[in-house]
């Protein structure tokens, strides 16, 4: 159950080796961001894939693997362009 509120998925849509596998994940430390990511990487079909991320796929002639790269190298300047800013800076120490 908690796998499939994760993947924000009905539990009977998801494979039971996939649930298997994510609940091992979940069980042995990984975040959120891990288990639908393992999913999106692992067992996510190609109708599971957003419209526009196929089209570039389709376009570029990139594989999903190249793209997931991509995404990752945009999170993490995304995540340090924050660090340096002075109001995620502020935010954090108010929230905790």
């Amino acid at each position: 159950p908690e796998v499939a509120r994760i993947l924000d998925m009905p539990l009977a849509d998801i494979p039971a080796g996939a649930l298997d596998y994510l609940a091992h994940l979940l069980a042995t430390g990984s975040d959120e961001q891990e288990i639908r990511s393992e999913w999106e990487c692992q067992f996510a079909e190609p109708e599971d894939i957003p419209a526009a991320a196929l089209e570039y796929l389709l376009t570029t002639g990139g594989d999903a693997r190249e793209m997931r790269s991509e995404d990752q190298a945009n999170l993490e300047q995304l995540a340090a362009d924050q660090a340096d800013d002075p109001r995620c800076k502020l935010a954090k120490e108010y929230h905790g």
